[in-house]
C-alpha cells in the first residue's frame, strides 16, 4: 500500500477559458434541469423558472455589464427549453459574469484567465442555485426526492457520452485505465487546478482511497450556511445510484466535507472487485499522519 499528501489548494491559480463557452455550458446546464423537471412533474416547470429567476436575482451582486456584449439569443437558440425564456437567459449571463467577476473588457476578449476559485463558484453556485429554486418551491421535504430524480436523468444523459468514449477508446485498442492509473492522472489535474489537501492510499492496482481535507466545492459553497443542498447540488452526483450503475470504476463516499471534517473516497475497479469493505473513517482519518 503506498501513501501520499497533496498540499495543492490554491484558490488564485488562473484558469483560461473563453466566455462564450462558458456561458454555453451554464445555459445548457440550467436547460437540463428544467426539460428534467418536465420529465418528472411538468406541471411545475413555469413556476420553477420564476423561482430560478428570483434566486439568480437576489445572488447577483453587479448588473454593470451590458447583455449586448455577446449574442444571448444566439448562444441559446438550439436549447429546448431556454430559447422560449429570454429574460432567465439574460439574468444567467449577469450571474456568470457576476461570479466570474468580469468586466466589458474581458467579455470582449477571445480568451480570458480567472481564478480556478471564481472559476468554480460561477458552476457550483448555479448548481446549488437550480437545486435550491426547488425548494423554494416546495420546500425541502418535497423537493429532495424530486431533485435525486433530476440527478438520476442528468446521469442517464450523461452515460451515452461517456460509453461512446470506451468504445472510441476500445477501436484504438487503448484500455480504460485502472485505478491506479486513474487516480495518477487525477492527481495531476487536481494538483494543476489548486483544487485542494487531500491524502491518497494506493492499496493495489485497483482500489484506492482518497481524503479530502480541503476542496474548492465546499470552499466556495460553504458561505450559503446550507450545507444540506450543498451536498445535494454537488457531491450528490457521485452518491446517486445511477452513478456507478455503467462505469468499470465504482466510487463510494460515508461523508463529504460539506457536513464532516473530511471527504473519504473509495475507488475500485469492478473486474477486481464486487462490493470491497469502506475502511472505517477513524482509519481514513489518520491516514498519512502516523
Amino acid at each position: 500500500m503506498e501513501v501520499e499528501s497533496y498540499s495543492a489548494w490554491n484558490p488564485e491559480v488562473p484558469r483560461k477559458f473563453k466566455v462564450d463557452e462558458r456561458l454555453k455550458e451554464a445555459f445548457s446546464r440550467t436547460d437540463s434541469a428544467i426539460g428534467h423537471l418536465r420529465e418528472i412533474r411538468p406541471q411545475l416547470a413555469s413556476k420553477y423558472i420564476e423561482a430560478v429567476e428570483n434566486r439568480l436575482r437576489s445572488a447577483i451582486e453587479c448588473y454593470t455589464i451590458d447583455a449586448k456584449s455577446l449574442d444571448i439569443e444566439d448562444m441559446v437558440k438550439k436549447l429546448e427549453h431556454l430559447k422560449k425564456q429570454p429574460e432567465l437567459s439574460e439574468i444567467l449571463f449577469h450571474f456568470v459574469c457576476d461570479k466570474l467577476e468580469l468586466d466589458e473588457h474581458a467579455i470582449s476578449n477571445d480568451e480570458i484567465e480567472v481564478s480556478s476559485f471564481n472559476h468554480c463558484m460561477a458552476h457550483e453556485r448555479l448548481n446549488y442555485y437550480l437545486g435550491k429554486s426547488l425548494a423554494d418551491l416546495l420546500g425541502d421535504e418535497s423537493a429532495i426526492p424530486i431533485w435525486k430524480k433530476m440527478v438520476g436523468l442528468r446521469i442517464r444523459d450523461a452515460r451515452a457520452g461517456f460509453e461512446a468514449r470506451i468504445k472510441e477508446m476500445e477501436q484504438k485498442g487503448e484500455k480504460y485505465p485502472n485505478a491506479r492509473e486513474g487516480i495518477a492522472q487525477a492527481i495531476e489535474t487536481w494538483s494543476e487546478i489548486g483544487l485542494g489537501d487531500f491524502t491518497i492510499s494506493v492499496i493495489d492496482d485497483h482500489k484506492v482511497l482518497c481524503r479530502f481535507d480541503k476542496c474548492v466545492t465546499h470552499e466556495v459553497l460553504k458561505g450559503l450556511d446550507d450545507p444540506d443542498w450543498a451536498y445535494l447540488t454537488s457531491c450528490y452526483l457521485g452518491d446517486a445510484p445511477e452513478y456507478n450503475s455503467y462505469r468499470p470504476r465504482h466510487l463510494r463516499r460515508t461523508q463529504t466535507l460539506h457536513h464532516g471534517d473530511f471527504c473519504d473516497e473509495l475507488y475500485w475497479d469492478t473486474e477486481f472487485y464486487t462490493d470491497p469493505e469502506q475502511p472505517s473513517l477513524e482509519y481514513t482519518r489518520k491516514l498519512g499522519k502516523d
